[in-house]
């Protein structure tokens, strides 16, 4: 009985928790998105309710709040022609990753965090309530198409937290368990392959 009170309550509360996300940012102005090479551009326009991707005069995707998720436009990283918008939901935040000139949305299940020659991105994902799948994603990035390279899960069980690039095909993250950080690994891409190499050298 304990535990569905607990649950009720924390749900009311993520639920207030979601409105007062979204109205705490004012989110009403207009932002171009120019692809890699500059030479087209898009306009994003951000209302409090809504977000909308205008390319060569059409709409080419639209992101309206409901009561059970909520959007807001999270930038446009780098100049790469991409536009990240988070999504808050009642128990959980995902990232939607979106092509500013076709619209095409590719769902994250974390914050990408980018290599450092901009080819690819990882995302890590989860935590002690479980309300978001454990998860360790590497997307490669080519041509206007963002492709799931590899997911994988931390060796010894856990959940990923903080991803770091130390360089193109190298990166490190953090592992917790509920006893809390457990220590890094390190991942690394050899022979078209991604292994965990951990613990860090």
């Amino acid at each position: 009985m304990k535990k569905r009170v607990y649950l009720l309550a924390a749900s009311i509360a993520i639920s207030f928790s979601v409105t007062a996300w979204v109205n705490s940012v004012p989110q009403e102005r207009l932002v171009v998105c120019k692809d890699v090479d500059r030479s087209l551009s898009s306009t994003w326009q951000i209302d409090n309710d809504q977000i909308t991707l205008t390319s060569a005069g059409k709409e080419a995707a639209s992101f309206v709040n409901t009561k059970e998720k909520m959007f807001r436009f999270g930038g446009i990283p780098d100049d790469m022609g991409y536009a990240l918008i988070e999504v808050q939901k009642l128990e959980e935040k995902e990232f939607l990753f979106v092509h500013c000139q076709s619209g095409k949305t590719t769902e994250l299940k974390g914050r990408p965090v980018f290599s450092p020659d901009r080819r690819r991105f990882v995302t890590a994902s989860g935590n002690e309530a479980g309300f978001s799948e454990t998860a360790l994603e590497i997307f490669d990035i080519a041509g206007g198409m963002v492709t799931l390279d590899i997911s994988m899960t931390p060796d010894g069980g856990g959940w990923p937290d903080n991803p770091k690039w130390v360089d193109a095909t190298t990166f490190e993250y953090d592992v917790f368990t509920a006893e809390g950080f457990q220590g890094a690994q390190r991942v690394r891409r050899t022979k078209d392959r991604w292994r965990i190499v951990s613990p860090p050298s």
